[in-house]
């Protein structure tokens, strides 16, 4: 009788220790389930976080595409109207190749005499 009370004694001390270890595995399965709760809200943050991102960067993308066109646009016009200007103001100007230099020349009495000469105009011209 003591050896099975010894037995059952040395049993029951084995049964509360697997006790202690299970409601010590069933603390910590609780936290980890807690933990990964957490995880999962965070990364569902997260991922709520990119697509809001992902669509203001994709509007800030199109909004800089529109002014970059709209600049280039205004570029081409404003080279248009320099090229413009550029031809009116040379308009009047009248280029002559083919003279010969000559060293400390009078460029508008050469001018002059090759308009007179060669093109047989005796109007007075005014150079400026």
């Amino acid at each position: 009788m003591d050896e099975i009370e010894k037995f059952l004694n040395k049993l029951n001390m084995k049964v509360e220790g697997l006790e202690q270890n299970v409601k010590s595995i069933e603390a910590r399965t609780k936290e980890i389930e807690r933990s990964s709760q957490f995880m999962n809200n965070e990364l569902e943050d997260t991922r709520q976080k990119i697509k809001s991102t992902d669509t203001e960067i994709k509007n800030i993308n199109k909004n800089h595409k529109e002014k970059i066109q709209s600049i280039k646009l205004q570029a081409d016009e404003n080279e248009q109207k320099t090229n413009d200007l550029e031809a009116r103001s040379m308009r009047e100007n009248l280029l002559f190749y083919g003279c010969p230099e000559v060293l400390n020349e009078n460029c508008e009495g050469t001018v002059k005499s090759i308009i007179l000469e060669r093109l047989r105009i005796v109007e007075n011209i005014t150079l400026d």
